[in-house]
């Protein structure tokens, strides 16, 4: 008894710090996929859900890209393979190894992943389709977060293997920037689109010596917003448990 409430303690730290006591450099981000919440169909919840957690735990994007290069490789995954490789990311300690299986272990129960018969080995599950500009510019922003840096490539944003569960439409740099006030687009070279953050440093470092400047200024008028009841509901978070 006393593990089983150790562990639901943990689903609720996990919960709070994803959607509540957030850092405050992600509350707008935060703020915005609340509001997504209720405005985009439910097929696309597990996105924001998933783009959140790893905004704020880098590490379940570290496993994602493992795992979705993997099976872009050989169409399956293995956990020795991943775990391998995040070892050597990581380091060689037993943490690495427990974590790492608790982060695969969510994306059996999440349904992106599924057993294939072979013990150990995953295929992926359910690709869902993300079309929604508005959408796909907040998650771009996320993922810049859970990569510590202000700006990437916008094909290495949304072609990421850590977006393995996605089928991500293809956005146009101008259509990103409309849809977020906090995103904006460098060139760089002829076909080459980074995206950047507003009010990152390197933003400021990127436009006081650019001459392709983008001049539209967008307003943000965020408030702040109860955590909905469905949030709390979402119980599937078994990456921090003992």
């Amino acid at each position: 008894m006393a593990k089983r409430h150790g562990h639901r303690e943990k689903i609720i730290t996990i919960l709070l710090m994803t959607w509540l006591t957030v850092p405050n450099e992600l509350e707008m981000l935060r703020d915005e996929g609340l509001e997504l919440l209720k405005s985009v169909p439910r097929r696309d919840h597990l996105a924001i859900h998933w783009e959140m957690v790893t905004a704020i735990y880098p590490f379940w994007s570290g496993v994602a890209v493992q795992v979705g290069r993997l099976l872009r490789l050989q169409g399956s995954a293995a956990v020795a393979h991943v775990q391998r490789r995040l070892r050597e990311q990581y380091g060689d300690r037993e943490t690495v190894f427990r974590a790492a299986r608790r982060v695969v272990r969510s994306y059996l129960d999440w349904g992106v992943f599924q057993e294939t018969g072979a013990k150990g080995i995953y295929s992926a599950g359910t690709t869902l389709p993300i079309d929604d500009c508005q959408l796909i510019a907040w998650m771009a922003e996320a993922a810049l977060y859970a990569r510590a840096s202000d700006l990437a490539p916008l094909k290495d944003l949304l072609d990421s293997p850590s977006l393995f569960p996605f089928r991500i439409k293809l956005i146009h740099p101008e259509s990103l920037v409309t849809a977020s006030c906090r995103l904006d687009i460098l060139r760089h070279g002829l076909d080459d689109d980074l995206v950047v953050l507003r009010h990152g440093r390197l933003h400021d470092i990127w436009t006081d010596h650019s001459e392709t400047r983008h001049e539209e200024k967008l307003t943000c008028d965020f408030t702040v917003r109860y955590i909905k009841t469905e949030i709390f509901g979402w119980r599937k978070c078994r990456f921090l448990k003992p």
